[in-house]
């Protein structure tokens, strides 16, 4: 956990871990010179599991993790934000998980937002789901993860200040390289959504540095299909992003490559090709008949009749059930 006048909400916080069904565990808190309440609170408790790290150099979110991460000594690093809740149950439920499946290098779970606003956030479960994901947003979640540390150390990742506000996307996109995600589909954490967010005051750096990540995630899979682009995906502060027609060209060969290779499932990888360019077709300043007509266009290309089949055979299969039904 690092912290920085945390006081709000700390209290409640830190007492989520504490209470946690899984007690072997040391609690590492990160505080980068709080001038607030924040050191007596967490110094309230009277618990060994507790150990503060003052970082003497001023607030830097980045740093103050990855002086988190230098210290950690146990097999599975689980990260907890000073504002948030961890259920009782977290701790415990995803290192069952982990322990038995070697496999995963790192879990994570749904999340419940509250403050702001109030729902549940449903993130992709399963590995591809995610690594696909990753083209479009930050779709594995940063707070409630844990993680096999020689994930990290055998593979020298930490946080990275290129990534600004966006430094988990950043992270995941290394970790996944080594090993596979994977999100518990049942809600372990509440996430607390407020205009003092770290992320909340820096919404344009964020949306920087993930279209950064996002173009960074793309060129390594289009790497595994021996494709390169002399454009970005996305625009950043640094490009305009990729023109609508040499992305639709790409985008092509890229389903056609996946097709042949049957590297990812067929139909998730067109499901995110098609979301890529729905977004970036978005973003175009052509008329809206022109870009309905392009949409159009490129769904009913080669690439995309096995989706129409797959619709055409499930609408035929509910209706002979229905036919089939007694009165």
């Amino acid at each position: 956990m690092a912290t920085y006048n945390a006081g709000q909400y700390l209290r409640e916080a830190i007492e989520s871990i504490l209470n946690q069904s899984f007690t072997e565990f040391e609690f590492l808190i990160v505080d980068a010179g709080s001038t607030d309440d924040t050191i007596q609170i967490i110094n309230s408790f009277n618990d060994s599991r507790i150990h503060i790290i003052y970082k003497k150099d001023g607030w830097n979110f980045v740093d103050s993790l990855n002086l988190g991460l230098s210290q950690a000594k146990g097999k599975y690093i689980a990260r907890m934000d000073a504002d948030d809740i961890s259920y009782a149950c977290r701790l415990q439920a995803q290192y069952n998980f982990l322990e038995e499946n070697p496999g995963v290098g790192a879990c994570s779970s749904w999340m419940e937002l509250c403050g702001n606003r109030n729902e549940v956030l449903k993130m992709p479960v399963f590995h591809e789901s995610i690594y696909l994901g990753f083209l479009i947003s930050n779709c594995f979640g940063h707070a409630p993860s844990m993680i096999r540390r020689s994930i990290l150390t055998d593979n020298h990742i930490s946080y990275s200040n290129n990534f600004p506000a966006a430094e988990d996307y950043f992270l995941w996109l290394n970790v996944v390289k080594y090993t596979r995600l994977h999100t518990l589909p049942i809600v372990l954490y509440k996430y607390r959504k407020h205009d003092e967010q770290v992320t909340v005051k820096r919404i344009n750096e964020r949306a920087n540095s993930a279209s950064k990540a996002r173009n960074f995630h793309f060129e390594e899979i289009l790497s595994q299909f021996d494709l390169k682009s002399e454009y970005k995906l996305y625009p950043t502060d640094q490009n305009e992003g990729m023109p609508l027609d040499y992305l639709e060209v790409l985008l092509r060969k890229l389903i056609v490559k996946n097709r042949q290779s049957g590297k990812f499932n067929t139909i998730l990888f067109e499901r995110t090709v098609l979301t890529i360019f729905k977004l970036h077709l978005k973003r175009d300043n052509r008329s809206f008949i022109r870009k309905f007509v392009l949409l159009i266009s490129f769904m009913k290309s080669d690439i995309f009749r096995h989706l129409l089949w797959t619709f055409k055979t499930l609408i035929a299969l509910v209706y002979f059930s229905c036919s089939r039904s007694p009165n």
